[in-house]
């Protein structure tokens, strides 16, 4: 599994996966202004999972800064037709790695309370729960790169 910088081209594959009523209901909706606002993000990227080039995650990080320095995962979506054998947790290791990030010395993760498996991504993926936050659970974790 390789991670890339999401392209303008991926849209349609985006587009579909979020037919799926799971995504649309946790993570969605999904439309154009969403496409352009990930096109014109600067602080943060929207990152690709692939496997041989086939889009198998999608995975959105926002950069810490000065007043909140820890980075986020904004959110993290599989491809449906590939639920369940591993790949989100995989994924999401291959971020808090990525050596286009800047450096961190942790990620954070707000996670509705009624969106049980991107709990149980995050704790299988020993994430510690850190409380809550306007009605959000929130995830921590230590990063694994060096902070410079």
């Amino acid at each position: 599994m390789e991670l890339r910088k999401f392209l303008a081209s991926d849209w349609p594959w985006v587009e579909k996966w979020f037919q799926d009523a799971q995504l649309d209901r946790e993570l969605g909706p999904m439309g154009t202004d969403w496409l352009d606002a990930v096109l014109a993000e600067r602080n943060g990227v929207q990152l690709v999972a692939t496997v041989e080039t086939k889009p198998v995650a999608l995975i959105g990080c926002v950069w810490g800064d000065a007043e909140h320095p820890s980075h986020y995962i904004t959110d993290i979506a599989v491809d449906p037709d590939l639920r369940e054998q591993g790949i989100a947790s995989r994924a999401l290791h291959l971020v808090s790695d990525w050596p286009g990030h800047p450096p961190t010395a942790k990620w954070t993760a707000f996670v509705a309370s009624r969106n049980i498996p991107a709990q149980g991504l995050l704790r299988k993926s020993l994430w510690s729960h850190a409380g809550s936050s306007d009605g959000m659970l929130k995830f921590e974790k230590s990063a694994t790169r060096p902070t410079s």
